[in-house]
């Protein structure tokens, strides 16, 4: 009777192996959709032989695990290309911003208003006691100085907007630190008994990914279950316990200076290289704080300074002054302020177009249209203060320059969302769910459950006659 029990008990464990499988097969395809899932199997190994006279009899299978299907070096990389790309998706953000400020069209942008204003000059010179030519160079300088100050606000607002971006991010940042830390406690708590908490995994997989959408990090996985997570060297997760991450604008000119605090309370200054908050602080260095080799201001708004100062200077000086730099009866300065900010027409000017002066002669006598003949062409004169440069100059190699930044970051991101991406479809030739394969199994599955009730359907009836002989 021995023999025929062990065909009952043997089937009834087939039975529910077969239906463990089926719902793990179950599991996998309700999370297909289910970002960072991996699938999962049941590995079955065989049970312990019985021995007899006959020798060792097998006593069917047992489930030893289930366990995740992932290839961890892949999931690696794929994080550090995550943060990569996301650092080109900060700089994109904020340089597609720029150009549409800046806006450099035919009839619209900071270069149309330049010529305008010169154009204006040159009607002048054409018509030197013109009051409407004067009325004319009024507007276009307001234009042209409104021009100025409107794109040095905008380069304002996108600092505010950076400091906001930075602000929302380090709270979601220090979210997801917060939540990598409960799941690490869970992790733990449940693989302490030797099966993997393959779900708790994924999630934290998931929770590591968003993550690396802000900032770049190292991590590590202990002996436990839970990982430990460094950004920069400092540790701001470790078992259940983490940190934070904070940020500061400080300094003159005013820069981003992130800090994190480590699980052990103590802060320091960090340099974070990828992620979007790398991303957009280098947008921020761009507008306001860069400097080049020898030190000197060579950011968007230090550019745009020196460009506004130039015509202030320049303007007000060949319109006060005469070819022997001897100063004008009429010396009423056309712009006031020093800078992109703060640069205006003259009120003065504005209250009495007849103080601009069409030549040297204070009277305007007809033909003279030295003084604006001078400012006419002053677009194409060479400046020292503009690195010998002229004013149209500097600003067309200032929206080149911009215009190739801008077209290099857009191809390193699309460059880098395209390996971001082969990653990911490797990671998911791997981890993926495919519909197929889990019918597949269901199918073989349900099969050795249909062989195995067979198997007890048989083992009942052996057992019935064995019965009824007694």
């Amino acid at each position: 009777m021995g023999g025929v029990l062990d065909i009952l008990n043997i089937s009834v464990g087939t039975l529910l192996n077969q239906q463990t499988a089926l719902e793990i097969t179950s599991h996998n395809i309700a999370n297909i959709s289910t970002p960072n899932y991996a699938r999962q199997r049941v590995v079955q190994k065989a049970r312990f032989p019985m021995y007899t006279h006959a020798g060792t009899i097998g006593r069917g299978a047992r489930i030893a695990n289930v366990e995740q299907v992932r290839d961890q070096f892949i999931d690696r990389l794929l994080l550090e290309k995550n943060s990569t790309y996301n650092y080109y998706v900060g700089e994109d953000d904020i340089m597609t911003k720029v150009e549409s400020l800046l806006n450099e069209t035919e009839d619209y942008g900071l270069s149309h208003d330049l010529q305008e204003f010169w154009n204006g000059w040159q009607d002048l010179a054409r018509n030197p006691q013109g009051t409407a030519e004067r009325q004319s160079i009024v507007e276009k300088a307001t234009a042209l100085a409104d021009k100025i100050r409107n794109i040095y606000a905008g380069f304002e607002d996108f600092k505010d907007g950076i400091e906001q971006k930075i602000t929302d991010g380090v709270t979601k940042v220090n979210t997801i630190l917060g939540k990598i830390a409960d799941l690490n406690k869970e992790i733990a708590r449940m693989e302490v008994t030797g099966h993997p908490a393959n779900d708790l995994r994924d999630e934290r997989q998931q929770a590591l990914e968003d993550l690396s959408e802000y900032l770049d990090f190292e991590y590590s996985e202990q002996s436990s279950g839970a990982i430990t997570v460094t950004i920069d060297g400092n540790t701001v997760v470790e078992d259940a316990d983490y940190g934070s991450v904070s940020f500061a604008v400080a300094g003159s000119p005013a820069d981003i200076q992130f800090s994190v605090t480590d699980v052990n309370g103590a802060s320091s200054g960090v340099d974070i290289e990828g992620g979007k908050f790398a991303g957009w602080k280098s947008m921020w260095d761009k507008i306001s704080y860069k400097t080049d080799s020898g030190g000197n201001r060579v950011d968007y708004e230090s550019k745009l300074n020196d460009l506004a100062a130039a015509i202030i200077d320049r303007v007000n000086y060949y319109h006060t002054h005469d070819d022997s730099g001897a100063v004008l009866t009429n010396n009423t300065e056309i712009f006031s302020g020093t800078d992109a900010s703060t640069i205006e027409v003259n009120t003065a000017i504005v209250d009495n177009v007849n103080l601009i002066n069409s030549g040297y002669d204070d009277t305007n006598q007809p033909g003279d249209n030295s003084v604006a003949l001078t400012l006419a062409n002053l677009g194409e004169q060479s400046l020292t203060s503009l690195n010998n440069e002229s004013i149209n100059g500097y600003w067309q190699s200032f929206v080149v320059n911009l215009g190739t930044d801008a077209e290099q970051i857009n191809a390193k991101k699309d460059f880098q969302g395209a390996l971001k991406n082969e990653l990911r479809t490797e990671q998911q030739a791997v981890s993926g769910v495919s519909m197929e394969e889990e019918m597949a199994k269901m199918i073989q599955y349900q099969h050795i459950y249909q062989a195995a009730a067979r198997m007890i359907t048989t083992g009942k009836e052996m057992l019935d006659t064995l019965i009824n002989m007694t």
